[in-house]
């Protein structure tokens, strides 16, 4: 065997091996391959895609309300703040001491009292009245006033 013919046997020898032996994977396996991957890509995604048919519970924003009223000189120990969102059930109670209100003297306005309702649900009306306190004596409730929500 000459040198030409020896080259010539091993460039198809070569070929045929590599055309056997596939180097590249053939179009049913490229389409199968991209179908498991499609299936793992969905699997993943409902794994990880919340179910929308759960219910979410949103909380409340809650917000502080500042109060100011007028109290008269008598004295008092403290005060009773009763409020809630409904106007004939004031079911929530802050009984303060006079220690934990803010006390202003005001030119115009005589003995100011202020005090900051916390944690109130900012998109609910809140009804609020006040009555002092001394020893175990309290003064008649105020009239019931309202707080509404901004924007109402």
């Amino acid at each position: 065997m000459n040198t030409k013919t020896l080259i010539y046997t091993s460039l198809v020898l070569m070929g045929f091996i590599f055309s056997s032996c596939s180097l590249f994977d053939s179009n049913n396996e490229i389409a199968e391959r991209a179908k498991e991957r499609r299936a793992l890509s969905r699997a993943v995604q409902q794994e990880t895609t919340p179910n929308t048919t759960e219910t979410v519970k949103i909380e409340p924003r809650l917000t502080d309300v500042e109060i100011i009223w007028t109290a008269a000189e008598d004295g008092a120990d403290g005060y009773i703040v009763r409020y809630g969102y409904d106007k004939d059930n004031l079911n929530m109670t802050d009984k303060v001491s006079i220690g934990e209100v803010i006390n202003i003297q005001d030119p115009t306005h005589g003995h100011i009292v202020k005090y900051v309702v916390r944690n109130i649900e900012a998109s609910k009306r809140l009804y609020i009245s006040v009555a002092s306190y001394k020893d175990d004596s309290e003064s008649i409730p105020s009239q019931i006033f309202v707080v509404s929500p901004m924007g109402e």
